[in-house]
């Protein structure tokens, strides 16, 4: 500043003082912004709904509470620069005339001549500031040009460098558009004796798709498992697909869709999914995923999950071209079975001579069995499903050992400072006031069994630690934060003895997407209501990983590192135990010993001694309720379910929501194409089954889980029906007779009526017939609209929910108008 006023160039002199004040606006405004976006932060991510600092992230809070302090200090600073240059300008600006402004003029410069300008004096002070300022312009400039370059890199970059295809010899040659094609593929499956399967998957990390970081994915995760997932979308293209755009060389034949699967056993399909050792063909659809996108690919989806450790196969028969000529044989194929002369291909070609081909023709009798390979079959590839073990047996031994450690005679929960139940918060409402119908929020925290490595700050991103898993023991406890909501008719009940509810069941409520716990208080008016007419306690705690506070992590999976999705599942597991312990206190101890926050005016809250439990999900609530229900099962703390908006497998849903644009256009910013982006999402997917229903419900189900009522929107943009529909095929659920229309591998059955107790698990559907309609074709992307939300508000459904919850029967909603809405007006 000093060099910039008084310099000896006139031009300098003239501007510097200006230029320093607009300077200091434009600092104080920066930083005034970084102090906004810290509370956003903190808000967001870092604060619980109790006003506690999430444990995960204490030491980034405090890290950017000094850093907000540190603003705080350089807006005051740059708010003094701006006086004292705004006074200078002021005073030498020739428009004020007086005695005492030549006074305080003199008065200012002499100040400044005193500080910067005599001779040693400006040396002494000038000197040691130039130095500093000079080596600050070169870090900053140097961090500027680090920043455009990663800008560049990530943004503007749209083909992987050359030679980032990965060895030859780490792809299956049966798919030459992207290496790890087709995929799932045995290609990818060594021999491994200590597994169930008797295989082990290996990838080469040179095989997947590379990062704009220029490294590639790191496979390791997936190279655990014993075999390919139950659930995950199977991807393969084959040149010329997309011109045919997918149609058979037969009048009417092609792609079968979610709509027509009956379709894929017949010879109307031009993809087959067989089921190898059976021989016979599995119920699917498929569709031509990015056809407008320079790499598109094909997209398959078994329509119920696959049995574990079983073999499969996917052929592409009679598909045509552009001109409607039979599609060339895939290259890679044609070498493998009729001109193979690599000896160390010869297994995999007597695989496919002696054992594919005959489950293919046995499946499907239409296709004329030949010598050699035929001309109509153009794509032929197999894969082995992983066993229940692999795919399961983390989860269960977490469940287990928690279930183990929670009913030990030594454990008990305690209240108090050094007990394992802690009351963080307590927040009185008043019932008087019309719309209220919550009483008392209480925020709550148990310490319980941690079977991650680490827990506390900084440790978001933990992975389960393999000993504590494997032997079942962990000293290690970690908190669990979740709130309790009384109803007013709760209240009344205690405090009254003519008016009021008893306690006659507790609702667990299942968060959306990177939502929290906090939405139970906030978004769930109807279920307030719903819980003070029947007298419901309502509890809820975060799906840990997939919640706002793992966002940090979740951000850092889409943008700089997809292999940490292994914490994302690992935290998901530990998340389900959590909320187990959840359902062990509420049951052995809340609702026995019935602690001061259960009391109004002295007096307790009545409470059924027959209370159940039932689980709500919505949207993401529902995803994950589908799972969480299933692994429930054995424990005998969950009653029933109801999945609200729900679906699987997460891939298949993320692919065709309303959602997925904002996080393909995130990914984008790591990868170098949307084909990228599906096949990590299925290579995901196959991590994902441990916590999804696409893989606890893979037969056989060694489990069974508790009741299930699924409740699904014709016209959601959010959740396709099509994943629901899956959900419900895994559940085995029934479809009732008012349901508005048939639902392929969901019969119909009688509802609870009389005598009549109806199904045990139920798919119920509404149509908002104006956004069904709306719904596009194929794999584009669908508009945003209510449906998502109007379902949960609908109240035929919402009666439904209350006769499942309270008697736990199905009854029919769709009854008298087959759940036909003109269009969702819900909001």
């Amino acid at each position: 500043a000093c060099r910039l006023l008084l310099h000896k160039g006139k031009v300098f002199k003239r501007w510097s003082v200006p230029l320093l004040a607009f300077h200091s606006v434009v600092d104080m405004a920066v930083n005034y912004l970084y102090v906004l976006s810290c509370q956003v932060v903190f808000v967001g991510f870092l604060v619980e709904p109790d006003g506690t600092t999430c444990d995960d992230w204490v030491g980034l809070y405090r890290t950017l509470e000094t850093l907000t302090g540190v603003c705080w200090f350089v807006i005051c600073c740059r708010f003094a620069v701006f006086v004292l240059t705004s006074m200078y300008m002021l005073l030498n600006s020739g428009k004020i005339k007086s005695c005492r402004r030549q006074a305080n003029k003199k008065r200012i410069n002499a100040a400044l001549e005193e500080f910067c300008h005599d001779g040693k004096d400006m040396g002494k002070h000038v000197k040691p500031l130039k130095a500093v300022w000079t080596l600050s312009s070169i870090l900053a400039v140097s961090w500027a040009l680090a920043s455009i370059i990663g800008c560049v890199r990530y943004i503007f970059l749209v083909n992987p460098p050359n030679g980032s295809g990965g060895d030859i010899r780490s792809c299956d040659p049966l798919d030459d558009s992207a290496c790890v094609l087709p995929f799932p593929s045995n290609f990818y499956l060594n021999e491994d004796a200590s597994t169930d399967t008797g295989f082990r998957v290996q990838i080469d990390g040179f095989s997947l798709p590379i990062t704009k970081s220029g490294e590639f994915v790191d496979p390791s995760v997936i190279n655990e498992l014993d075999g390919f997932s139950t659930i995950a979308p199977i991807l393969f293209y084959l040149e010329g697909l997309r011109e045919g755009g997918g149609k058979g060389v037969d009048e009417g034949s092609g792609l079968p869709t979610a709509d027509t699967l009956e379709d894929s056993l017949t010879s109307k399909s031009t993809t087959l999914l067989i089921d190898v050792d059976a021989m016979e063909l599995v119920p699917h659809f498929s569709r031509l995923s990015l056809e407008k996108q320079e790499k598109p690919i094909l997209t398959i989806q078994a329509a119920s999950p696959l049995k574990h450790s079983n073999h499969y196969a996917v052929a592409l028969v009679n598909a045509a071209d552009a001109d409607g000529a039979l599609l060339p044989r895939s290259p890679g194929l044609v070498k493998l079975v009729e001109e193979n002369d690599d000896s160390s291909s010869l297994p995999r070609s007597d695989l496919f001579k002696n054992t594919l081909l005959p489950a293919l023709y046995s499946a499907a009798p239409w296709i004329t069995p030949a010598d050699t390979l035929p001309d109509n079959i153009q794509m032929l590839f197999d894969f082995s499903t992983i066993s229940e073990n692999s795919q399961l047996g983390k989860l269960r031994k977490v469940r287990d050992t928690t279930v183990s450690m929670l009913n030990s005679p030594t454990f008990e929960w305690t209240d108090g400072p050094e007990g394992n139940v802690k009351t963080n918060k307590i927040v009185n409402h008043d019932c008087s006031v019309p719309g209220n119908f919550i009483a008392r929020t209480v925020h709550l925290q148990l310490s319980i069994p941690w079977f991650l490595e680490k827990y506390g700050s900084g440790h978001r991103g933990a992975t389960l630690d393999s000993a504590k898993v494997l032997t079942g023991v962990t000293e290690e406890t970690g908190n669990l934060k979740f709130i309790v909501e009384i109803p007013c008719s709760l209240e009344a009940a205690a405090t009254s003895s003519f008016s009021g509810r008893e306690l006659s069941s507790v609702v667990q409520y299942g968060h959306g997407l990177f939502y929290s716990r906090e939405e139970l208080i906030s978004d769930t008016k109807f279920l307030h209501r719903m819980a003070d007419e029947n007298g419901y306690l309502l509890i809820a705690a975060d799906w840990r990983g997939m919640s706002m506070f793992d966002l940090p992590i979740i951000a850092r999976v889409l943008l700089a590192d997809p292999s940490l999705f292994q914490a994302t599942l690992d935290n998901l597991i530990q998340g389900y135990a959590s909320m187990l312990c959840m359902l062990h206190y509420t049951q052995t101890s809340m609702l026995t010993e019935l602690p001061s926050f259960l009391h109004f005016n002295g007096q307790p809250v009545p409470v059924d001694p027959d209370f159940e439990v039932t689980f709500y999900g919505i949207s993401q609530g529902g995803i994950l309720g589908g799972g969480y229900n299933a692994v429930m099962g054995s424990t005998n703390l969950l009653k029933r379910s109801v999945l609200g908006v729900p679906g699987t497998p997460f891939a298949l849903i993320m692919g065709k929501s309303a959602d997925f644009e904002v996080f393909n256009n995130i990914m984008l910013l790591n990868f170098y194409s949307e084909r990228d982006i599906r096949i990590m999402l299925s290579l995901i997917q196959m991590a994902w089954d441990t916590v999804e229903a696409g893989g606890l419900l893979a037969p056989p189900v060694a489990e069974t889980p508790p009741p299930v009522l699924i409740q699904a929107g014709l016209g959601d943009a959010e959740v396709p029906t099509m994943a629901a529909e899956i959900l419900a095929r895994s559940y085995g659920a029934k479809t009732l007779p008012g349901n508005p229309r048939d639902v392929y591998g969901i019969p119909r059955v009688g509802a609870a009526a009389g005598s009549q107790v109806g199904p045990r698990c139920a798919y119920t559907e509404v149509l908002y017939e104006k956004e069904y309609g709306e719904l596009p074709e194929g794999d584009e992307t669908p508009d945003f609209n209510n449906v998502h939300f109007c379902v949960r508000l609908d109240s035929a459904l919402q009666e439904q929910i209350v006769e499942f919850i309270n008697e736990g029967v199905i009854v029919d909603p769709c009854e008298i108008d087959s759940c036909i809405r003109t269009k969702a007006w819900c909001l």
